[in-house]
């Protein structure tokens, strides 16, 4: 009795000492990507900039006013996308939205969470993001091939799952690919909806620092 109860002691140890060291982990994880998307971000921007002022060099002020209306409705729709708990979907569709724009591609994004959480992991998350890159990818070529250089997007985050709505018109062929990927796809003529469920969460609160307060409530 003893035993089994030692045993018993050890495996709950066991599984708080995993679940922090997964935690830290994945904390790690996004500190990393984030340090990356910021050094990509500065150098489209850099790029941007550099676009920007060969107009007007050029004298082409017309152009010039365009790019940056495009580049402040491309920041616009990026901004949205932090308003999801889940931070690795933030930084994953914030990049997959500048591939787009740096194709020609032009992405109107509406985002809700519905969770009222601000920040949170899911054990799935690394799973979706790798399948939803893939079903991105192929959303992008058949726009680069199509006429059509607008796409409509959205994301909605529940409790339990998230889903990714675009608005366009796509080949039946365009269709089955992407369900090879996943099997959550519903479509009708104009719509694309790719659902995905979580099975475990974990919700993490955020602790406010004077450092923080300093930083972003400034």
């Amino acid at each position: 009795m003893a035993g089994v109860v030692l045993i018993n002691l050890l495996l709950i140890l066991h599984f708080k000492f995993e679940n922090k060291r997964n935690t830290k982990d994945n904390r790690k994880r996004y500190l990393i990507n984030y340090k990356s998307l910021i050094r990509e971000q500065r150098h489209d921007y850099m790029n941007i900039l550099q676009i920007v002022y060969g107009y007007i060099q050029l004298n082409k002020k017309d152009k010039a006013i365009e790019y940056v209306d495009r580049t402040t409705k491309m920041s616009t729709v990026i901004s949205k996308l932090y308003r999801l708990s889940i931070l690795s979907f933030s930084l994953f569709i914030d990049k997959k939205i500048r591939e787009f724009y740096n194709e020609g591609i032009e992405v109107l994004c509406d985002v809700k969470n519905e969770t009222d959480l601000e920040f949170r992991e899911a054990k799935e998350e690394e799973s979706i993001v790798l399948r939803l890159n893939k079903i991105l990818d192929i959303v992008k070529d058949y726009s680069i091939q199509s006429d059509d250089k607008e796409i409509i997007m959205g994301i909605y985050e529940y409790n339990n799952g998230i889903d990714i709505v675009i608005s366009k018109s796509m080949e039946s062929t365009v269709i089955k690919n992407i369900r090879k990927i996943h099997d959550e796809v519903y479509t009708n003529n104009k719509e694309l909806m790719i659902s995905f469920k979580f099975n475990s969460v974990y919700n993490l609160n955020s602790n406010k620092t004077d450092v923080s307060n300093i930083l972003y409530n400034s």
